[in-house]
């Protein structure tokens, strides 16, 4: 996680708790696959990329952890298209 999000260590807690149960849940209910999972975590850990902001923005759209996973999944190929990172 970038800078940004040393600010928000209690929070972010609960927050990559409920990521990796979600991730887990989606990986399993066959929502996603590996590399998908694999290519969030990327996105996440981006230098410029806030996660908690990233990661809260997901949260308050979505309105179950499928769609909070989707979300970022799309979030995370956007910013890998716009960067020109190779996924």
């Amino acid at each position: 996680m970038s800078e940004f999000d040393y600010h928000f260590t209690e929070t972010s807690e609960a927050i990559e708790k409920y990521l990796a149960e979600s991730l887990n849940t989606c990986l399993a209910g066959g929502f996603i696959v590996e590399s998908d999972r694999a290519l969030i975590l990327r996105y996440l850990n981006e230098k410029t990329v806030c996660a908690i902001g990233a990661l809260n923005t997901s949260i308050y759209a979505s309105q179950s952890r499928t769609s909070f996973i989707y979300f970022l999944l799309n979030q995370a190929r956007d910013f890998m298209d716009k960067t020109e990172i190779e996924l």
